[in-house]
């Protein structure tokens, strides 16, 4: 549970967001801008760990990793979202920011690492016990 969002955020109720707002005294939304109009990225936060869930910052955990100007047909503004894309995964890769794609393949967990003029998507490994 992020701290201080439950008191905030209702179900089945709208939550307006501005680019990069925080809930308390940190920030958990950051503008995504180019995939479409009010797309955001997320940092979840618990238990002192955090990762970013990247929603449609990309869309291919190859693709648009490795090539990450490349312009998608699917992106309202496909300039705008390469140039966010290179700037967020940066980020990311400087960091050491763990990230979440539900379109990278199971278990769509790991972490963003720079490689040449784009970067590489490393999985973390499964954990199988109960």
């Amino acid at each position: 549970m992020i701290s201080g969002v439950a008191s905030k955020v209702r179900l089945n109720q709208p939550v307006i967001l501005t680019p990069c707002c925080g809930v308390g005294s940190r920030e958990y939304f950051h503008a995504a801008p180019g995939h479409a109009v009010g797309h955001t990225i997320f940092t979840v936060t618990s238990e002192g760990k955090s990762f970013v869930f990247l929603g449609d910052l990309s869309h291919h955990a190859v693709l648009l990793l490795e090539k990450p100007r490349m312009e998608f047909a699917y992106d309202t503004d496909p300039k705008q979202a390469a140039a966010t894309r290179v700037k967020l995964l940066d980020m990311l890769a400087a960091n050491k920011t763990a990230v979440m794609s539900y379109h990278f393949a199971w278990p769509g967990y790991g972490h963003v690492v720079k490689n040449g003029d784009g970067f590489r998507y490393i999985a973390e490994p499964m954990n199988m016990t109960l």
